[in-house]
């Protein structure tokens, strides 16, 4: 944790929620009897612990992702028209990947020209020129494409 760079004195309440979860839902299928109310409990706390280290590599993890998809393209066959671009990246980078339209609205502030020496960039030129437009005026955040 202290390399995603999460700050110390969340460490070790981590790791705290971490030891509790693994006592309450053991692999052994054993379940600590609990109240609902201190289950809920743990549970929020688990899901904030997870949203702050996620949110410490989430740009990371997007930049990266969309190096793949672009280097996917780039190396395939296949030659998309202007008015196929939208579909292709829902179906193989948004839902490939469960990106949100935050996700997606980060991504498009990546510009081509910090492509230098890709070997497929120019063929991946208008993909990137497209995403940049169309995802820049995204507003809603944290909701996940799906169909």
């Amino acid at each position: 944790m202290f390399l995603l760079g999460i700050e110390k004195q969340y460490i070790k309440e981590y790791k705290d929620i971490i030891t509790y979860r693994n006592k309450l839902l053991h692999a052994s299928g054993a379940i600590m009897k609990n109240t609902l109310r201190d289950f809920n409990t743990q549970i929020k706390k688990i899901i904030k612990c997870l949203d702050h280290i996620s949110s410490k590599t989430e740009d990371e993890t997007c930049y990266w992702l969309y190096l793949q998809f672009l280097n996917s393209y780039g190396k395939s066959d296949i030659i998309l028209d202007e008015n196929e671009y939208e579909n292709y990246i829902i179906d193989n980078f948004i839902k490939k990947y469960y990106l949100s339209l935050s996700d997606m609205k980060k991504i498009s502030k990546i510009e081509y020209s910090q492509f230098v020496g890709f070997v497929y960039k120019k063929k991946f030129k208008p993909l990137v020129k497209f995403i940049n437009k169309k995802y820049s005026k995204i507003k809603q955040h944290r909701c996940i494409i799906v169909e």
